[in-house]
């Protein structure tokens, strides 16, 4: 009888654990997301699935080196070094934050189109 205590103990931890470790939401980046900058900058990433289609600024495809595709985060690294990580919000959008190697950086509220 100890022995069945402890194992459902056991089962009952794990699946605690694992319910704090997870996101307690998570999205569906699937489609064309796009944003404008203070500077009158246009900025919009594809997303199919797990992964980023394509990043444009201003009409320009942008270079990709990697990037990643979770369900609350969007990571991409710019052939060039630049960084851009999109953060899912509860109404739906997504906070575009980019850095540039030299320091300068920009966010931007983006949509699903």
């Amino acid at each position: 009888m100890r022995s069945k205590k402890l194992g459902l103990w056991s089962v009952a931890l794990a699946a605690g654990l694992a319910s704090t470790l997870s996101p307690a939401w998570a999205i569906d980046w699937t489609g064309v997301w796009s944003g404008r900058a203070a500077n009158g900058r246009m900025t919009e990433i594809a997303i199919s699935g797990k992964k980023v289609q394509y990043w444009r600024s201003n009409g320009q495809d942008q270079p990709l080196a990697r990037s990643s595709v979770g369900s609350q985060s969007v990571s991409i690294k710019h052939a060039e070094g630049a960084s851009v990580t999109l953060k899912a919000r509860k109404d739906g959008q997504a906070d575009y934050i980019w850095q540039g190697t030299n320091g300068q950086s920009s966010t931007v509220l983006m949509s699903r189109r």
